[in-house]
């Protein structure tokens, strides 16, 4: 069998600029040592390399059961420690690269139900180009927006409308939002403060 960087990088060179996925075995992943620390499961070295290996967009992990059932404390490890925020799906631009409209109607209104950020998206007759999903990001105000940080996405909705956070007039913050297709997001962001 080869060894897993061996493999990683190999399938990184022909991944013939298409998004690459390393698929995961957890129970082999969680019950054999880490070829470089004996003292180590195979886990913390593999999402190593899936984040640091050029072309590689992620993992897939499988049996789902195994992962569920925490073997190994598998799902305590992802959800803790490597995937403790969203993530959004890498952009397919080989399928797709052209950007659907923006969002449209952004605005902040007090409801019965609190206070509520609503939009619309762009009607559209193009599989390609009609919105699946929205992401919001909550940024303090002034602080500088990084949109690699997943620690500022706040939600991932099929919806048109989200639930502002409300203190009391305590934090000063600026809502920003994100047009999701089947595969690129919207360059234009909209924000609200």
């Amino acid at each position: 069998m080869a060894e897993h960087e061996t493999l990683v990088n190999w399938w990184a060179a022909y991944a013939y600029k298409r998004p690459l996925f390393i698929g995961q075995d957890v129970s082999r992943t969680v019950s054999h040592a880490d070829l470089k620390d004996n003292r180590i499961s195979q886990l913390p070295r593999k999402m190593y390399l899936s984040r640091h290996t050029p072309n590689v967009e992620g993992n897939c992990f499988w049996s789902g059961k195994v992962l569920l059932s925490n073997e190994g404390n598998s799902l305590e490890a992802l959800t803790k420690v490597y995937h403790r925020y969203p993530a959004l799906v890498p952009v397919f631009a080989f399928m797709d690269d052209k950007a659907p409209k923006s969002i449209k109607s952004l605005k902040a209104k007090w409801t019965e139900d609190g206070y509520i950020l609503m939009w619309k998206a762009e009607n559209t007759d193009k599989e390609m180009d009609k919105a699946v999903a929205f992401c919001v990001y909550q940024f303090l105000r002034g602080e500088k927006i990084n949109l690699e940080d997943p620690s500022k996405i706040v939600a991932i909705t099929r919806e048109t409308t989200y639930k502002l956070p409300y203190e009391f007039g305590k934090k000063n913050i600026g809502m920003l939002l994100r047009l999701l297709t089947v595969c690129t997001t919207n360059p234009k962001l909209r924000r609200r403060k």
